[in-house]
C-alpha cells in the first residue's frame, strides 16, 4: 500500500487453504481519496495500538489487525465493529466485500 501515491497492490490473499492469487490476477489499483483518508486514519490508530501493546505487538505489515498486530481470522473479522477497523469511513462499502468465506 502506498498512501502517498494513493495505490494498493494486491499480490496475494491469505486464506486457510493457501494463496489464491495467480500471476495474472495481481494488480495495483488507484484508490479513491475517501479510501486513502480512511486508510491513513487506520494507520494512525494502529500506531497507537502498537505503542499500547508494547512487547506483545507482532509486526506482520498488515493493514487491519488485532490489538496486538496479528491478522484476523475471517470469522473473527465479521464480529468486529466496522468502525473499529476504519471500514465505516469508506461509504458505500460493506464488510462482506472485504471478507469472503
Amino acid at each position: 500500500m502506498d498512501l502517498e501515491a494513493g495505490t494498493i497492490s494486491v499480490w496475494r490473499s491469505i486464506r486457510a487453504h493457501g494463496d489464491t492469487k495467480t500471476n495474472r490476477s495481481r494488480r495495483t489499483l488507484k484508490l479513491p481519496e475517501i479510501a486513502v483518508d480512511a486508510l491513513q486514519g487506520q494507520r494512525e490508530r494502529q500506531a497507537r495500538e502498537r505503542v499500547e501493546a508494547r512487547e506483545l505487538w507482532h509486526e506482520y505489515g498488515l493493514v487491519f489487525t488485532t490489538s496486538v498486530g496479528t491478522g484476523y481470522e475471517s470469522h473473527n473479522l465479521r464480529r468486529v465493529n466496522s468502525s473499529a477497523t476504519g471500514l465505516s469511513a469508506i461509504s458505500g462499502l460493506s464488510l462482506h466485500q472485504y471478507v469472503s468465506s
